[in-house]
């Protein structure tokens, strides 16, 4: 399965770049400027000499001006670590659209981080684990990525986002950029964002809400409600105030997600499974200062 964003949206990208506010640029040779300094490429400051430093990069002019044996040292120029956690939980699988959304966001961000010269890992939180993908650098590679998510059937469940926090750091082993694309809708989410920005990654969560949820119309009448994950069945009479109620409840949930998601310095992004995706998702990312 070739797995592609739409002509619109990859427009749109362009050359946009990832942008990084904590996270530091730490993963092999890239095209971000690190805090490091060595024997990079762009100048950065000199040192005196001292012995084992590399005689190639003695200052000579500054030695014939004032007799001082200085070494440059540069910037070292490297790649951002951005891991794409997608939850492949049940809920995820109740409004058809909404794990195909997950996955062209996905596709979002490792094209902006592609085009960043950044690595990208993808990440599928399912059945209690979370099983990593290869680390991508190169086109053909986030392509294939991309396709074997688009495969996937979100099943089983998560108690909490706490349990899929811990999941996951194991990998998480350096400081980065981590992009959680889940409905958040479940319990534990402040621990769990804690959790991860205690392991020094920069969180930005992307909500993907179905239908029912964002606003679309829901089925009237007697329904038999069963809960995806836990299989509890409830029955209801659902008429248009009980959506509208049920959606004000999903609304305040969802700012409570976001105040704790801010709280960690996070960013945190909506959009909904059932409307096309366009380059105006684009324009939200740039807006909130998530790809130049």
């Amino acid at each position: 399965m070739n797995r592609a964003l739409p002509s619109e949206v990859m427009r749109a990208l362009g050359h946009s770049k990832l942008i990084a506010l904590q996270a530091p640029a730490n993963a092999a040779i890239g095209e971000r400027r690190s805090r490091a300094v060595g024997a990079g490429m762009e100048f950065a400051q000199y040192k005196d000499y001292e012995p084992g430093d590399d005689m190639r990069h003695l200052d000579r002019h500054v030695y014939a001006r004032h007799g001082k044996t200085v070494v440059k040292r540069f910037h070292l120029e490297q790649r951002l670590r951005v891991s794409v956690l997608l939850d492949a939980s049940a809920s995820m699988a109740v409004d058809p659209g909404s794990w195909d959304r997950a996955v062209d966001v996905a596709a979002v961000f490792g094209e902006a981080t592609l085009n960043g010269g950044d690595q990208v890992r993808f990440g599928v939180a399912k059945d209690g684990r979370v099983i990593w993908g290869e680390v991508t650098s190169r086109d053909a590679q986030l392509r294939r990525e991309v396709s074997r998510l688009a495969r996937i059937v979100p099943d089983g469940h998560f108690a909490a986002m706490t349990e899929l926090a811990s999941r996951s750091l194991e990998a998480l082993d350096k400081p980065g950029m981590l992009v959680v694309i889940s409905d958040w809708l479940v319990d534990g989410f402040a621990e769990a964002l804690r959790s991860w920005r205690v392991h020094s990654q920069e969180v930005v969560a992307v909500q993907v809400l179905g239908e029912a949820e964002a606003g679309g119309r829901g089925e009237t009448g007697s329904l038999r409600l069963v809960d995806v994950e836990t299989g509890e069945v409830v029955e209801r009479q659902a008429d248009a105030r009980t959506w509208r109620a049920y959606r004000a409840a999903v609304a305040e949930w969802s700012a409570q997600v976001r105040s704790a998601v801010w709280a960690v310095e996070g960013r945190w992004v909506s959009t909904a499974a059932h409307e096309p995706l366009d380059a105006s998702f684009v324009t939200d990312l740039r807006r909130q200062g998530l790809v130049t």
